[in-house]
């Protein structure tokens, strides 16, 4: 089959059957991260392409995934695209990782390498984007997180102006359901305030009309901005949202 999923597992019976049960036990956690990441959406290898790597590893990125966990994913990706390839099923793959790390030896980073120093972050806090309003938004939304400890894009995607009361930001987060109560700093107050006048109940304009169910095409499209601006800026490290809570 050429469903992405399907060809995987596939590929990890096929191994199974040949008695490589360490090498298919690899693939399978693959499969599994990859149909969490696809949910009712359907990708054939055809489809694959540099948006669908980094939105993958943007998503993982958002799920805390471990930076060892998230290198051998894409290693263990690359190794099936390249097989693909190789059987005709998928087109030209020479860029597609480029600035995702899947080397073993640079996991498992302390919390220092994955963060950004003061001067780094105040660039990308100053910086000029006015003539580019995609990479304005994923960059306000980026030190938004910042300015709330490190909140996370999904949550901060479903924020509603009911949210925000006397400086105060109260949601509950998305995957844990605890309340978080922050008090809200004026850089965070005025980022707010530049987006109040969208015409949406939502605090940003990310969801609008479409409402939670476009929150993973959302993150994607986010997440791929944001990594877009990191290399614009030469940041130091790739930027993510993850980045913000380091």
């Amino acid at each position: 089959s050429d469903n992405i999923l399907s060809y995987i597992w596939h590929i990890q019976d096929s191994l199974r059957k040949d008695s490589r049960v360490n090498t298919a036990n690899s693939y399978r956690s693959v499969l599994n991260s990859l149909a969490d990441y696809a949910g009712t959406e359907t990708y054939t290898l055809r489809d694959i392409d540099a948006n669908f790597i980094t939105g993958y590893d943007s998503f993982l990125n958002e799920k805390e995934i471990e930076p060892s966990t998230r290198a051998f994913y894409m290693r263990t990706l690359k190794t099936i695209l390249n097989r693909a390839k190789e059987e005709g099923r998928c087109s030209s793959m020479s860029s597609w990782f480029s600035g995702i790390n899947i080397s073993v030896g640079k996991v498992g980073l302390k919390s220092e390498a994955r963060a950004l120093g003061r001067e780094a972050l105040q660039k990308i806090e100053e910086y000029d984007l006015s003539r580019h309003p995609g990479l304005r938004l994923a960059r306000d939304l980026f030190m938004f997180s910042f300015y709330c400890k490190g909140m996370e894009l999904a949550d901060i995607a479903l924020l509603r102006k009911g949210n925000v009361a006397e400086g105060w930001l109260t949601y509950r987060k998305r995957r844990h359901g605890t309340e978080q109560r922050v008090k809200l700093q004026p850089k965070a107050l005025k980022i707010i305030e530049h987006y109040s006048g969208m015409g949406s109940d939502y605090l940003f304009p990310l969801l609008e009309e479409k409402g939670p169910a476009y929150l993973r095409a959302v993150s994607n499209k986010i997440g791929i901005a944001l990594r877009d601006l990191g290399r614009m800026m030469e940041c130091p490290i790739p930027l993510s949202f993850s980045v913000s809570r380091y």
